[in-house]
């Protein structure tokens, strides 16, 4: 795609909600692999007897364990209602934990276009997904926001729309320093 999603039109898509179909089952592999990911060490991450001994049925998984089943979700959304970029920043997330996710859990995933902002010439797109259990109990809700990203701001290196706040473009800085603090270039000092 060559030019941004019209706002107007997008905006008129808020408010778009579906239910995945199938649920996503919480196991205690799928906790502790998660866990070992983003490395939180918790016993009740990892051991059953000791999430037992905080009164959990099965290991705990952590706060924002939710953002795997939430992409696997999304994306429906970002094929077919939310189109026109090339590739979407991920600026925020937020999670509203209800109650802990344990394993044996089956969650039922609701999805929303929930806001369509304009900021800096940048379309901010927020989706919801609300997490409930097998019996309808809201467990988790967690609030994604990116931004949408043609190839021709790719391209033209103004992904992050530089040019348009007037930023300079910086050089990247480059580490001069090797082991032993001997500067990259062979040449004395730092």
């Amino acid at each position: 795609m060559t030019a941004p999603v019209e706002t107007p039109t997008l905006e008129s898509r808020v408010g778009h909600y579906y239910q995945l179909d199938e649920p996503y089952r919480v196991s205690g592999e799928k906790v502790r692999e998660y866990a070992r990911a983003v490395q939180d060490y918790h016993p009740a991450h990892w051991d059953i007897a000791a999430a037992a001994e905080l009164g959990y049925s099965g290991l705990v998984a952590p706060l924002t364990f939710t953002s795997i089943p939430g992409m696997v979700a999304n994306r429906r959304l970002f094929e077919s209602v939310v189109v026109g970029y090339d590739m979407y920043l991920q600026t925020e997330e937020v999670f509203e934990q209800h109650r802990p996710i344990v394993a044996g859990d089956e969650l039922h995933t609701d999805v929303e276009l929930s806001s369509v902002r304009r900021v800096a010439g940048r379309d901010l797109i927020t989706v919801t997904n609300t997490f409930t259990d097998a019996a309808g109990e809201r467990v988790h809700t967690m609030h994604t926001t990116v931004v949408g990203v043609t190839a021709d701001e790719c391209r033209s290196g103004d992904a992050g729309g530089r040019e348009e706040r007037g930023d300079a473009r910086r050089e990247p800085r480059r580490n001069r320093h090797l082991r032993g603090g001997l500067p990259q270039d062979g040449a004395p000092g730092g």
